[in-house]
Formats: C-alpha cells, sequence, structure tokens
C-alpha cells in the first residue's frame, strides 16, 4: 500500500520539478526507490542542463583534506554513474618518489569516485602526467555549467573528465606493453579490444616510444576499426594511469565506439596569433555542418605541444568558447602530440607516423555523443 501511494501521490511533472533541485548523490538514491521515481529521476538526469559528460580541474595537494573536500563536492553534484576516469596531472620528475605521488593520486581519486558510485561497479582510470593541463576550473559546486576555463601551470593542478555510463556508446580500454618480451607478438592489433559498434575515436596516452612503432599503431588501428577512425593521443612526460597501475614506457588507449561523430585538426605551431581564428573558425564550421551536431553533447579535446605557449592556447579557448558555450574543453600541454586533421586521416595519405606526430604544434579534436531521447 505504501509503494501504491508513493508512486501516484503526486502527478510525474511535480515530482519532475522537485527532483530538479536535489543534487546528483540524490537523484541516484531516488531512482532506486521505486518505478515512478526511477522514471523521474531519468527525466531530471537527461536535461539539457546537466551535461552528459562532467570535467574538472583542481589545485591543491593530494593528501589535503582541502583537495578532498573539493573532489567529493563536485561528486555530490554530478548527477550520473561514470564508466570511466581520465585524468591528467602536473609534470613530476622521473623518480620512484613521483611515482607514489601517482599512486596516491589515482588511489585518492578512484576511493572518492567508489563512493558515490550507486551500483558499487569498479571504475577504469586512464590518463597521463603532463606539463600544464586545461579544463574547467569549477567555481560554483552547484552549478556545473558556470565554469572557468583554465590552460594552468599552476602547481597541484589535476584534471578529471568523466564518461558516464550511457547506451548510446561504448568505452573499451587497452593496453600495449613496449618490452622485449612481447616482440615476438605479431601484430599491435592483438592488443585491441573487440568492439561491435563503429568505432569513432581511439585516444592514446604515450610514454614516448619510436616513431616506426606509432607508425604500426596507427596501421593497426585503420586495420582494425576501419580506416575512417579518428586517432589522437598526448606523450606523458614519464608516468601513464593504467586502472589500478601506474606505467610507463608504453601505451595505454581508450576506444569510444556508437553513436558518435568526430572531427580533428592540427594547428602549427607557425600559425600566427591572428590567424588562429580562421583555422578554429573552419574547423568549428565542419562540427556546425555535420547533420548530428544538434543532437550531440560535445567534447573538444586540445593537446599542444609545450611550445605552443599560453597566448594560442587561451586564444582558441575563447573562440571555441564563443563558438560553443555549453561545450566542454579539456586537455594538457606535452613534448609533442599525435593525430592529423580530419581530412588528412579521411583521404588515406599515408599510413601514419609523421603526418601524425606532432613536435610544434596543437590537436584539436572535438566528438558528439548523442543525448539520450528524453532531452
Amino acid at each position: 500500500m505504501a509503494k501504491s501511494v508513493m508512486d501516484t501521490s503526486l502527478p510525474l511533472e511535480i515530482i519532475v520539478r522537485i527532483f530538479d533541485f536535489l543534487p546528483g548523490s540524490c537523484l541516484k538514491v531516488c531512482r532506486c526507490v521505486c518505478r515512478y521515481w526511477k522514471e523521474a529521476s531519468d527525466i531530471v538526469l537527461s536535461k539539457k542542463g546537466r551535461q552528459s559528460l562532467q570535467a574538472a580541474s583542481f589545485i591543491g595537494q593530494l593528501k589535503s583534506p582541502s583537495f578532498l573536500t573539493a573532489v567529493k563536492s563536485f561528486l555530490h553534484y554530478t548527477p550520473l554513474a561514470i564508466d570511466t576516469i581520465v585524468v591528467f596531472t602536473q609534470t613530476l620528475k622521473s623518480t620512484q618518489g613521483d611515482k607514489r605521488a601517482c599512486q596516491i593520486l589515482q588511489d585518492a581519486v578512484k576511493c572518492a569516485f567508489q563512493e558515490y558510485q550507486s551500483d558499487r561497479t569498479v571504475l577504469r582510470m586512464v590518463g597521463c602526467v603532463a606539463k600544464f593541463v586545461f579544463g574547467p576550473l569549477l567555481n560554483n559546486w552547484e552549478d556545473l555549467v558556470n565554469t572557468c576555463d583554465i590552460a594552468s601551470d599552476i602547481p597541484n593542478t589535476i584534471s578529471l573528465l568523466l564518461f558516464p555510463k550511457l547506451d548510446s556508446y561504448s568505452i573499451n580500454t587497452f593496453h600495449i606493453p613496449m618490452k622485449k618480451k612481447y616482440e615476438m607478438i605479431k601484430g599491435y592489433a592483438s592488443f585491441f579490444p573487440a568492439v561491435p559498434l563503429r568505432v569513432s575515436l581511439v585516444l592514446l596516452f604515450i610514454h614516448p616510444v619510436t616513431l616506426g612503432r606509432m607508425t604500426h599503431v596507427v596501421k593497426a588501428v585503420r586495420k582494425t576499426y576501419g580506416p575512417k577512425t579518428c586517432i589522437i593521443g598526448l606523450y606523458a612526460e614519464n608516468f601513464l594511469f593504467n586502472q589500478d597501475t601506474i606505467t610507463s614506457n608504453e601505451i595505454i588507449g581508450m576506444v569510444l565506439s556508437g553513436e558518435l561523430a568526430c572531427f580533428s585538426t592540427v594547428i602549427n605551431d607557425g600559425v600566427m596569433n591572428e590567424n588562429i581564428k580562421v583555422h578554429v573558425d573552419a574547423f568549428c564550421n565542419r562540427i556546425e555542418e555535420s547533420v548530428t551536431y544538434k543532437h550531440h553533447t560535445m567534447l573538444t579535446l586540445i593537446f599542444a605541444c609545450n611550445s605552443f605557449g599560453n597566448v594560442r592556447s587561451l586564444n582558441i579557448l575563447a573562440q571555441l568558447r564563443r563558438r560553443f558555450p555549453s561545450g566542454l574543453l579539456f586537455g594538457a600541454y606535452s613534448p609533442s602530440v599525435f593525430g592529423a586533421d580530419y581530412d588528412i586521416n579521411d583521404s588515406f595519405r599515408l599510413p601514419g607516423g609523421r603526418d601524425y606526430l606532432q613536435t610544434k604544434g596543437a590537436i584539436l579534436c572535438s566528438f558528439l555523443i548523442k543525448r539520450s531521447a528524453a532531452s
């Protein structure tokens, strides 16, 4: 009897209106009360005001109470169950002590996130140590859209990108070890996950390997997932995050498949500040001309070489924000980046290698994730 009263005591639209005022952690609990509340919670979670992707940058010492409080405050207002976390943190020296610092970061973030996962599933976590990080520095935890884009050289900055569990796409991760005992394995494709859906993006986190090996990786990606798959990557300063391990001299990757659209472009280091607008506008035009654009949530990854500079990066951030005010911007600086113009990738001119390796420039990559039908 109590369940019946709970299910029908108020109209659905009134329940939805009430749930609009609740933080994400409470909505997750409401979904478990009854079928009626689950329907109302799902409507609120799928609204355009709550993005289906979330990102944030944090500043502070890993062990400090203020840092962990900031992370938990962010999670408190993040409504969706998380599937995968991408993490970038500032440069650390290549010592065992700094490897330990990476392990502390990984453990702290995963423990904080696990506390807020209603289904208690194991979270996947990938990423790397970078020079500087891009990301939204949240200045109001209750308003996830009210963010400030940064290209931060502030010490101890950590950026997190959250991929929620959605039916419209799937995420798979892979690990390619670059060690002698694996040299007899024929082909890097043997490390890639089998994915039944169309693959739009392969994201690579690389601790520097030879150009020849990267060429073979590109060939393997194209052979496995199709020639139109967008491939971008970031070279780590030293360490890579891979699930529960900290590693180096290897390749960690993400495969994103499903109802996605993806675009990438290269802005070379020689492009003057006043000419960046032309390149960014052309990139944005390709996105807006896509027939799927209005029905998708957009994330733009910015991977820039150390030489590219904050002035150019902030110029790009400002232009992207004007064109796509609700889109997420996320990325990092590194010694070199990996990727190519979407048009070059689509023309199959080169198999990979020097057309993908960028040592003086930046890679922009936008991919669009389909929103739920309710939004």
